[in-house]
Protein backbone atom coordinates (compact mmCIF):
# COMPACT_ATOMS: atom_id res chain seq x y z
CA UNK A 1 0.00 0.00 0.00
CA UNK A 2 1.49 3.26 -1.66
CA UNK A 3 0.57 7.14 -0.56
CA UNK A 4 1.99 9.73 -2.13
CA UNK A 5 3.18 12.69 0.53
CA UNK A 6 5.92 15.78 0.07
CA UNK A 7 8.54 12.98 0.40
CA UNK A 8 7.41 10.36 -2.96
CA UNK A 9 5.22 7.26 -2.15
CA UNK A 10 5.70 6.49 1.44
CA UNK A 11 3.87 3.59 3.59
CA UNK A 12 2.99 3.67 7.62
CA UNK A 13 3.12 1.22 9.57
CA UNK A 14 0.87 1.36 12.65
CA UNK A 15 1.76 -0.77 16.04
CA UNK A 16 0.33 -2.21 18.98
CA UNK A 17 3.26 -3.08 21.19
CA UNK A 18 3.07 -4.34 24.87
CA UNK A 19 4.91 -2.66 27.81
CA UNK A 20 8.65 -4.06 26.83
CA UNK A 21 7.67 -2.97 22.98
CA UNK A 22 6.87 -6.58 21.37
CA UNK A 23 4.43 -6.08 18.29
CA UNK A 24 0.58 -7.56 19.40
CA UNK A 25 -0.56 -6.25 16.43
CA UNK A 26 0.28 -4.07 13.03
CA UNK A 27 -1.53 -2.34 10.19
CA UNK A 28 -0.12 -1.13 6.92
CA UNK A 29 -1.27 2.50 5.80
CA UNK A 30 -0.37 4.84 2.89
CA UNK A 31 2.04 7.50 4.18
CA UNK A 32 -0.57 10.19 3.33
CA UNK A 33 -2.99 8.48 5.72
CA UNK A 34 -3.34 10.35 9.05
CA UNK A 35 -2.28 8.50 12.23
CA UNK A 36 -5.88 9.63 14.36
CA UNK A 37 -7.78 8.12 10.93
CA UNK A 38 -6.09 4.44 11.37
CA UNK A 39 -6.52 4.45 15.00
CA UNK A 40 -10.14 2.62 14.89
CA UNK A 41 -8.66 -0.06 11.84
CA UNK A 42 -5.79 -0.85 14.34
CA UNK A 43 -7.93 -1.52 17.67
CA UNK A 44 -10.48 -3.33 15.53
CA UNK A 45 -7.34 -6.02 14.46
CA UNK A 46 -6.15 -5.80 18.32
CA UNK A 47 -7.20 -9.08 20.77
CA UNK A 48 -5.24 -9.37 23.60
CA UNK A 49 -5.28 -13.17 24.06
CA UNK A 50 -5.64 -14.91 27.67
CA UNK A 51 -5.11 -18.48 28.67
CA UNK A 52 -8.86 -18.62 29.71
CA UNK A 53 -12.51 -17.23 28.46
CA UNK A 54 -12.81 -14.93 25.16
CA UNK A 55 -10.14 -13.00 24.02
CA UNK A 56 -10.08 -9.26 25.63
CA UNK A 57 -10.28 -6.52 22.54
CA UNK A 58 -9.61 -3.92 24.72
CA UNK A 59 -6.75 -2.81 26.65
CA UNK A 60 -6.71 -1.31 30.42
CA UNK A 61 -4.49 1.70 29.80
CA UNK A 62 -3.20 3.09 26.32
CA UNK A 63 -0.23 5.49 25.33
CA UNK A 64 0.45 6.86 22.10
CA UNK A 65 3.50 8.32 21.01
Amino acid sequence: MLGRSRGGLTTKLHLITEDRGLPLTAHLTGGNVNDCTAFEAVMATFQLRRRLGRPRTRPDRLVGR
